[in-house]
């Protein structure tokens, strides 16, 4: 990996183009301090590059900097208003600091703008999903599905909508595909693991936990650095590490500052929950609601108390 990366260094890049191209390099490699610098260097040289504005936008994103890539998104949309990539990306930010209105206004502009585009229907379906609203979520997953019918992560994203809803047998069916399809990411494993438990098959779930927590030592997996801690944190509160999930939570949410995710804090208070820690959990529960109130499984957590 290195020394693919030193190759490229070693190019001796010169104009915005060389810089930006090599930028997207180091971006792919995992080395995003480097990527940062390559897209800064092409700006620099060539301020309305907006491929430059979005590449450097991409790695923001990726280091849970969201305020930073919003700030490059909407200077490339600023110089090509048809950047559809960057509504998007840009609409994916909005989506993890729980601006819902804002991250569906982008996508809906990026669906305008390429309405065949499949990936841009899986974004604005988990927007839905974000806010509970599973039925908007399951008409944009399916459209995402019915234009690339073999992507397995729209799969993936159906199938947490049929775990939501309780239709293990749907959600299974599509975790299996998602699962076959990328066998190297682990939200499917996560998710899948959920159904195996309520459907009381424990050594099934027990397995594919613990496929979560190998994957997730994959350093490939840990982009969004407080997404990767939250979820690694969620498989080792279902498999009953809960000292462990609490400390991947403490972590992700400090990563967040002050732009903590409600699903973090929801998933902390189960964690507090099954520790007997009332208060806690009510606190974090109360966290989670106020950044999204539209939470059904926090509303259900807290009704149970």
């Amino acid at each position: 990996m290195f020394l693919c990366c030193l190759a490229w260094a070693q190019g001796n890049p010169v104009t915005a183009d060389d810089f930006w191209k090599r930028g997207y390099e180091y971006k792919f490699e995992g080395f995003l301090e480097l990527a940062i610098n390559d897209f800064s260097e092409a700006i620099r040289l060539e301020p309305e590059n907006f491929i430059a504005h979005g590449g450097r936008g991409d790695v923001y994103r990726l280091m849970d900097r969201f305020e930073y890539a919003i700030r490059d998104y909407s200077t490339a949309i600023d110089i090509n208003k048809d950047d559809f990539i960057s509504y998007m990306l840009r609409g994916e930010c909005y989506r993890f600091l729980n601006q819902f209105d804002a991250a569906l206004r982008d996508l809906n502009e990026g669906i305008r703008l390429e309405p065949d585009e499949s990936i841009l229907y899986e974004f604005r379906g988990l927007i839905y999903y974000d806010q509970c609203l599973y039925e908007m979520a399951l008409a944009d997953f399916n459209r995402a599905i019915l234009l690339e019918p073999n992507n397995g992560f729209f799969y993936g994203s159906r199938g947490a909508v049929y775990l939501r809803q309780g239709r293990y047998d749907l959600a299974l069916s599509d975790l299996n595909f998602a699962a076959e399809k990328n066998p190297e990411a682990p939200f499917a494993f996560l998710n899948r693991g959920i159904v195996y438990q309520r459907l009381g098959q424990s050594d099934l779930a027990t397995s594919d936990f613990n496929e979560v927590l190998r994957l997730y030592d994959n350093p490939v997996n840990n982009y969004h650095p407080s997404w990767f801690l939250s979820n690694r944190g969620e498989a080792h509160r279902l498999l009953g590490n809960i000292e462990k999930a609490i400390e991947d939570f403490n972590e992700a949410l400090k990563i967040r500052g002050d732009n903590a995710s409600s699903l973090t804090y929801g998933r902390r208070g189960l964690a507090y929950q099954q520790l007997g820690h009332t208060e806690l959990a009510r606190q974090d529960f109360e966290r989670a609601l106020r950044l999204n109130p539209t939470l059904d499984w926090v509303l259900s957590a807290m009704a149970g108390m």
